[in-house]
């Protein structure tokens, strides 16, 4: 069964699409694997959609890519926004919110993996809706 845990009315902007689709998605795979792979620095493919960043781009990407600070995320219909790592920071929190896990090791592991991205890309701390 496939768990929607975002909706349009957790979007921060109306072009926020992609990344709520692509966090309902990673939600549904496996979020503390999604949330450790961007502490290492790589993005994450799933079926319907992917992130990237900047720094996993080849030297050919990056002559038609402008520099980007943040995660670039695109899904199957070709829609791709590039966002800052502060507003990932709120979707993912909000997340820790809304998923219960089975076990609360588990709760507890998403949470330190949020504020661990927290602490290693945002500059600005708290992002308001």
């Amino acid at each position: 069964m496939y768990n929607i845990y975002l909706n349009e009315n957790d979007k921060l902007n109306d072009n926020h699409y992609p990344l709520i689709a692509l966090l309902n998605e990673a939600s549904n795979e496996n979020i503390i694997e999604f949330i450790e792979n961007l502490l290492a620095g790589n993005g994450t493919g799933y079926d319907y959609s992917n992130c990237t960043l900047w720094n996993e781009l080849d030297d050919y990407d990056k002559l038609f890519i402008p520099k980007f600070d943040g995660i670039m995320v695109e899904n199957e219909a070709g829609e791709e926004i590039i966002v800052e790592y502060e507003v990932m920071h709120y979707y993912l929190e909000k997340l820790c919110n809304l998923i219960k896990f089975d076990s609360n090791e588990m709760q507890m592991k998403m949470l330190e993996l949020v504020n661990a991205f927290k602490e290693k890309y945002c500059r600005q701390k708290t992002l308001e809706p």
